[in-house]
Parts: C-alpha cells; sequence; structure tokens
C-alpha cells in the first residue's frame, strides 16, 4: 500500500532534481557582507576567461560634435562567474558603459563606448582598458579608430 503512494511521486522529484542541476549558481554570492566581485578577484586559482567578438572598432569618418556609439561583444569562455571591475577610456574624451552583474559560464554581454568628437580633429585611436577577474589577463584592451572632420 505505501508502494502505491510513492510510485506518482517519483515523476515529480525527478523533475525537481533535474530543475536544481540547471540552474546557474553564484559560487561567490554570501551572507558575510562580502562584496562577490572581491571574492572572485582575490581568487586567482578559479579565475574564468574572456573573449571580445573584435576589440579593434572603426567608426569611419565623422564630424567634429557628432557622437560615437560602439559596442563591444564579449563572452565568459571560462568555468566560473565573470565579473568586469571596471572598464575606462585613455581620455575624458571616452567613456564606457559595462555590465555591473555577474556573466556566467556561457554568457554574452556588451560594453557600450561613447566617443566624444568635439575638439579631437583628424585620426583618433582610443584605447579602452576592461579590468576583470580573468586569467587570460586581468586587464585587456578594447581600441576604436576613426577619423574626425
Amino acid at each position: 500500500m505505501n508502494r502505491m503512494k510513492i510510485v506518482p511521486l517519483i515523476p515529480a522529484f525527478a523533475f525537481i532534481l533535474c530543475a536544481c542541476q540547471n540552474k546557474k549558481v553564484n559560487p561567490y554570492e554570501n551572507n558575510l557582507g562580502i562584496v562577490p566581485e572581491h571574492l572572485a578577484q582575490i581568487d586567482t586559482v578559479n579565475f574564468t576567461k574572456i573573449e571580445f567578438a573584435d576589440s579593434l572598432k572603426s567608426f569611419g569618418t565623422v564630424k567634429s560634435g557628432e557622437p560615437v556609439l560602439l559596442k563591444y561583444k564579449f563572452r565568459n569562455t571560462g568555468r566560473t562567474v565573470l565579473y568586469i571591475n571596471s572598464v575606462y577610456g585613455n581620455c575624458g574624451c571616452t567613456v564606457a558603459d559595462y555590465p555591473k552583474q555577474p556573466i556566467m559560464p556561457d554568457e554574452e554581454g556588451f560594453i557600450t563606448v561613447t566617443f566624444n568628437t568635439k575638439d579631437h580633429p583628424g585620426y583618433n585611436r582610443k584605447t579602452i582598458t576592461v579590468t576583470s577577474n580573468t586569467s587570460n589577463g586581468t586587464t585587456h584592451l578594447l581600441y576604436l579608430t576613426g577619423q574626425v572632420e
């Protein structure tokens, strides 16, 4: 009689077990008040990897004063959570926006860069520095180039 009560529960139990295994978990989340990004940055043994689709972008020729907006696509190709700690340009004319939330393994994201072309006539080559918890270099360089008329 007890066996008859348990048999219908087996599929439900199997579903719950499979659902739990597919959930991506951030190993740096904690209840200690420690910022997860800081833990990831010091856990050098478990650094992840980042891969950019294109680290050099050309915006062609634009008129002075026209803002240039470029997106750099990346993927977390490692086995642990990716944190982008900072993204900054080599001058105040280049401003970047990046994901502040953790990027799980095999997930993609974008770094958006805005270049203010005012007072930058001629050929321009700007460098954007990305710091993260990655074993293929904790610092990555992105470039944008173009002509300002």
